[in-house]
């Protein structure tokens, strides 16, 4: 029983499908490791060594995209571009202003 030319090509096509996708499927989870290894850089003082753990496991998870989105945040985080500021839980009370106006400005005027 001979394997003919035609046999062999569609053999090789197999394996080399099979390849192209574990060499893809390693490009991915390299290019996710260098997201979260930035991550984990820029929020390094918050964690310890087994929280890093736990979260190079949760973000192994995630695809591509969100790890972009969390890195992107991480950064406007850390440089202070993105400050929503925060509520006050006192009022400013200088009689000056009724209250409604007193509790939108409350947390510039302190």
């Amino acid at each position: 029983m001979a394997v003919s030319q035609k046999d062999i090509m569609k053999t090789a096509a197999t394996q080399l499908r099979e390849l192209s996708k574990e060499v893809q499927l390693s490009r991915d989870i390299d290019e996710k490791m260098v997201l979260i290894k930035d991550i984990l850089l820029k929020t390094a003082e918050n964690e310890t060594v087994n929280g890093t753990f736990e979260k190079i496991s949760e973000y192994l998870e995630k695809n591509k995209d969100d790890l972009i989105i969390i890195q992107k945040a991480v950064e406007l985080n850390k440089t202070g571009e993105l400050n929503l500021g925060s509520l006050s839980t006192e009022a400013v009370d200088i009689g000056e202003l009724d209250p409604l106006t007193a509790l939108l400005v409350d947390g510039y005027l302190q």
